[in-house]
Formats: structure tokens, C-alpha cells, sequence
């Protein structure tokens, strides 16, 4: 799963994705955080080459990294 967090700190919201679903509509530049795990932390490990490997199972973006991935799903 991939949760992506839009919005400033008291508006924002979550959204949820899974690999081969359509992406919901999204303000790129309101996207605070990405986070990623399973089929979802493989895909973008494997459409990324230069995106940092985080420890553990689940991995998470902030900023202009978070604001890169979800761009270019």
C-alpha cells in the first residue's frame, strides 16, 4: 500500500494506492508525505533507481522527494 498526505498541516488529507490502480487526483505541490510498503515500496523502488532505500518494510518521503514520487507515478 502507498499513502500519499496532501494538504497543509490542518487540511491535510490521505489517500491510498495500490500498483495498477488509476491515481486519484492529487496536488503535487501540496503533497507533504509518501509512504510506501509491500508491492507498492517494490514499484517504486524498481521505477526509481535514485530514490533512497530506507530500513524496514516500510519506507517514507517527505518534501521534494514525496512531492517527486507521487508526480511520477
Amino acid at each position: 500500500m502507498l499513502y500519499i498526505t496532501e494538504g497543509v498541516e490542518k487540511k491535510a488529507r490521505s489517500i491510498s494506492w495500490h500498483v495498477g490502480e488509476p491515481l486519484p487526483d492529487l496536488n503535487i505541490q501540496g503533497v507533504l508525505v509518501v509512504q510506501a510498503d509491500g508491492d507498492e515500496l517494490e514499484f517504486i523502488y524498481r521505477e526509481f533507481a535514485n530514490i533512497p532505500h530506507g530500513q524496514g518494510s516500510v519506507v517514507s518521503w517527505f518534501g521534494d522527494m514525496a512531492k517527486f514520487i507521487a508526480g511520477n507515478l
